[in-house]
């Protein structure tokens, strides 16, 4: 991109709780080297330094069904020295479709959120964000550190025990701080309702349930039947009480190895990314994303005890006393249910995702329901959520 003089449209960003500024992109083909010197010199990375030109690269292999990504290369007629030599532009969907109903859930409004109010006083490194920008088209522009050096999670690829490790501590000591605390904000974007509405979001399961379905390459067995009706038997008071009753934190609520990126900094750093989904709700809800998705199911089956209790430790050495084992692995059961339910929904709901053969959502699925096959036993009657301590 060359600056061509013109300056982009201007969006109404402060009524929708986003940056304010005038002048605002919210599309690649917006980003200007003007704009950019302004930016930063907001920000304070620049002084009288200018952008003299900004080159926009593709950045594959990262997968997103919400937006999409490009790396701005930067040039400056004089180098500061803690200026960025490249950051991440990260817009929302081109799918129109998809757009509409991502914004109606919120999720630009609140990755924006959580980087102006909450990433400042959460302890793990995410990456800094420079500016945001949403229109009421629901187009946005985010504007990001660039964290590309690092290794990323990949759930597909499935973690090793020791990134596993790595990423409970982390989850945990977010989940410490927010614990119940008066300092989370009561914003109304962090309520559940808009993605899994108390009182329906079994319809909404249901609705999705025959679409996923067709959408699989899959066979679908008996064994995936009965899942969906035990998922649906059971989701309405999951969700009542995983989302709505104590205790009760701030929640990633995607945490899975695709929106992990390790030894950024140094061998064994993490830091977090893709923060759309930041809800309240009980802090295992981000390790059953986690073990159920992202680790190879006859590893989690071998290490989901070891680190459930890990989590809870890690929570206890941060101030949080009170949350017990038995109630930890009661709850970390029940959440099991959340990561298929919440993707049948997306997928269901999206026709640009399709089925091929080693999909990642596929992928996923699959695992996840291993994972509650390996918790949950589903009867006759439907599913019994076990209540005493860990399985030998």
């Amino acid at each position: 991109m060359d600056d061509s003089g013109v300056d982009p449209l201007s969006r109404d960003a402060a009524a929708l709780g986003m940056d304010d500024s005038t002048n605002a992109p919210v599309e690649f083909d917006e980003i200007t080297p003007r704009w950019l010197t302004a930016t930063l010199r907001s920000y304070g990375i620049l002084a009288d330094e200018s952008v003299v030109r900004c080159e926009a690269e593709p950045l594959p292999g990262v997968p997103s069904f919400t937006g999409s990504f490009r790396r701005l290369v930067l040039t400056y007629d004089r180098q500061p020295p803690q200026a960025p030599k490249t950051l991440i532009a990260k817009a929302s969907t081109i799918d129109p479709e998809v757009r509409t109903m991502v914004h109606s859930m919120g999720l630009y409004q609140r990755e924006a959120m959580f980087y102006r109010d909450l990433a400042a006083t959460t302890p793990a490194p995410v990456p800094l964000c420079y500016f945001s920008g949403l229109d009421q088209e629901g187009r946005s522009l985010l504007l990001l550190e660039d964290l590309t050096a690092g290794r990323p999670g990949r759930s597909a690829d499935c973690m090793t025990p020791a990134d596993a490790e790595l990423a409970t501590d982390m989850i945990a000591r977010v989940h410490a701080r927010w614990w119940e605390s008066p300092d989370l904000p009561m914003h109304p974007l962090l309520d559940n309702d808009s993605m899994m509405p108390p009182g329906d979001s079994t319809g909404i399961f249901l609705q999705h349930w025959p679409t996923f379905l067709a959408k699989l390459s899959t066979p679908v067995t008996a064994d995936v039947i009965r899942w969906g009706d035990a998922i649906a038997q059971h989701l309405e008071g999951t969700v009542r009480d995983l989302f709505q009753t104590a205790p009760l934190t701030l929640i990633h609520h995607d945490y899975q190895g695709d929106n992990l990126i390790f030894d950024v900094d140094s061998i064994g750093s993490l830091s977090v990314i893709d923060w759309q989904l930041p809800v309240r709700g009980r802090g295992i809800i981000d390790l059953a994303y986690l073990l159920s998705g992202s680790l190879e199911p006859s590893q989690r089956a071998r290490t989901e005890t070891s680190l459930v209790t890990r989590y809870v430790a890690e929570l206890a050495a941060h101030g949080v006393g009170d949350y017990t084992l038995a109630q930890a692995f009661r709850d970390y059961r029940r959440a099991l249910l959340i990561p298929p339910a919440r993707l049948v929904m997306a997928v269901g709901s999206s026709p640009g995702m399709t089925a091929h053969p080693g999909a990642v959502w596929e992928v996923l699925f699959d695992r996840q329901l291993r994972a509650l096959a390996d918790n949950v036993p589903v009867l006759d009657d439907g599913l019994r959520v076990p209540t005493g301590e860990p399985r030998s």
